[in-house]
């Protein structure tokens, strides 16, 4: 699941591993969500990545859904973007033209390939740590999210605040494994209105 709206996503800027913290209404997101949450099924755990925005997302979401206070795991941190973070769209898009709809990305941000291998060594270290059949809530970032969906050949999806999919990390010939055989819900978990 994706992160409360933070300052920067107000002013529309790309945040990359920046840590720009929650507004006031991202922590109503988060608030609100945790209800919903709970309705679609009991969760074992939260998880986030250590970026602020995340972790006081899942502070929040592990207090509605009264469950232990969450573990941070580094790996589920949004990408590096390098000399885009804290730019605008137009800003990009004005000292890199192309760029973005190119889907390139600029010189000093973090490989995409790298990311997804960090992304999803996250995911089987979290696995390995609950009991099997346990749901994890994992608060990360839409970044991260749309590239693990890109690499199983599903359509690239714009994740809104406080939505997401399931995934599955599934035991395959003793090793536990994400990648193929990940299994995403396309519906998104409830949005905070």
């Amino acid at each position: 699941m994706r992160h409360g709206q933070s300052e920067w996503n107000v002013t529309g800027r790309w945040q990359g591993d920046a840590d720009p913290p929650l507004t006031d209404e991202g922590r109503r997101q988060a608030r609100r969500a945790a209800p919903a949450l709970g309705a679609s099924g009991p969760f074992d755990a939260v998880w986030s990545s250590d970026l602020v925005r995340a972790t006081e997302s899942a502070d929040l979401l592990a207090a509605g859904l009264d469950l232990a206070a969450p573990q941070r795991h580094p790996g589920l941190r949004e990408a590096g973007l390098g000399p885009w973070q804290g730019r605008t769209m137009a800003e990009i898009e004005r000292e890199w033209p192309g760029y973005l709809a190119a889907h390139r990305r600029p010189p000093g941000a973090e490989d995409e390939l790298l990311v997804l291998a960090r992304f999803t060594h996250a995911l089987v270290d979290i696995a390995r740590s609950v009991g099997r059949d346990q749901q994890v809530l994992v608060v990360t970032h839409a970044g991260v999210m749309r590239q693990l969906r890109r690499s199983m050949q599903r359509p690239d999806v714009r994740y809104t605040n406080l939505t997401g999919y399931w995934v599955e990390v599934e035991r395959k010939h003793g090793e536990l494994l994400v990648g193929a055989s990940v299994t995403p819900i396309d519906a998104p978990l409830p949005e905070s209105q």
